[in-house]
């Protein structure tokens, strides 16, 4: 099964966390469905925009199921302009976030946080953020393999010394796009080497995103995942599940066992690989150059948007900083396509 080169790590130092924020981005798509104008109200019985956001509001944060289908029903009676409702919704209170490397977080939301006690979230954060101006997110799944630690994404998400980068460190890389990278601990199971591809990690996706929406000002049309190795397995396999939630998806090292790949329609796949990437007595055969270009050949086949960048190098990402950064630089306007028409 595949693994890296490293399977546990000595916890770093911890740091002080991140300021929580309440965050109900995640529920918009359900209060725009509701706030449907009925018609059926006079213009002096009608919600104005204010009581509406107070209702939307109430909706977004309660789990009471009565006090839910209350709160829809005097949602679907509004006959306003729903777009300054969702505006006001989507406000939030960001504080600065200093930039550089954020190492060793947990889940700051309560209720994420209770669904993932455990896991960590590693981060790095561009000079050029601004609380103020929404910012690309960058989702990084690491490798490893059925046992690797927690601790992992620390050596990819750290920034390099003056010495330079070592064979892993992607920071700076990710740091150099002006975007925010969060690289998540994979789920846990240690009976599976492709924990990425595990049922539970859409869902676990989906809170990652959220927390740093919680954290931080994101742009939901910009978010991109990378995966490397159990991670660039992981990205064959999320462009298929969820495609419709990233600008982009980059799988470096990576590999894939089952396709259905019209489902990426509408969303562009970046693979990057190493021509020496599978090696004899030292890496299987499953990530050899060849299942790439088959990669390659079959998307062409099927029109599919997706750039292929190929190095002479082996596994590790050392040998694919220069093809990561060059994509991202080929990236800097994309955005997702919510609504392809598949």
């Amino acid at each position: 099964m595949p693994t890296d080169d490293f399977d546990e790590f000595d916890p770093p130092a911890p740091i002080h966390t991140i300021p929580n924020f309440v965050n109900a981005l995640s529920a918009f798509a359900a209060i725009a469905a509701l706030l449907v104008p009925a018609g059926l109200l006079s213009a002096a019985e009608a919600l104005s925009q204010q009581d509406v956001v107070a209702i939307a509001r109430t909706y977004l944060a309660t789990a009471d199921e009565d006090n839910l289908a209350q709160c829809a029903a005097r949602l679907a009676e509004y006959q306003g302009e729903i777009e300054p409702v969702l505006e006001e919704l989507r406000e939030q209170t960001l504080r600065p976030v200093e930039p550089g490397y954020h190492p060793e977080e947990r889940f700051s939301q309560p209720d994420l946080r209770d669904k993932h006690p455990e896991a960590l979230l590693y981060f790095t954060v561009p000079e050029s953020y601004r609380p103020e101006t929404p910012c690309g997110l960058i989702v990084f799944m690491h490798g490893g393999g059925n046992k690797t630690s927690r601790y992992a994404p620390r050596v990819f998400m750290s920034l390099p010394d003056e010495s330079g980068p070592d064979s892993y460190q992607l920071g700076d890389v990710f740091s150099g796009t002006g975007m925010v990278a969060v690289g998540p601990s994979a789920p846990w199971d240690e009976s599976s080497s492709r924990r990425w591809c595990l049922r539970e990690c859409d869902e676990y996706l989906t809170d990652v995103i959220l927390e740093c929406k919680s954290r931080f000002n994101i742009d939901s049309e910009r978010v991109f995942l990378v995966g490397h190795s159990m991670g660039g397995f992981g990205a064959y396999h999320h462009i298929q599940r969820q495609p419709d939630r990233f600008a982009a998806v980059l799988a470096n090292s990576g590999s894939w066992t089952l396709a259905h790949w019209p489902a990426i329609r509408g969303t562009r796949l970046c693979i990057v690989h190493g021509v020496r990437d599978a090696r004899p007595m030292l890496r299987p055969h499953y990530t050899d150059i060849e299942f790439a270009r088959q990669t390659h050949r079959l998307l062409d086949e099927y029109g599919l948007d997706h750039v292929y960048l190929e190095h002479g190098g082996e596994h590790a990402v050392r040998f694919a900083r220069d093809k990561i950064a060059g994509f991202f630089e080929s990236a800097r306007d994309l955005q997702r396509d919510a609504y392809y028409p598949q």
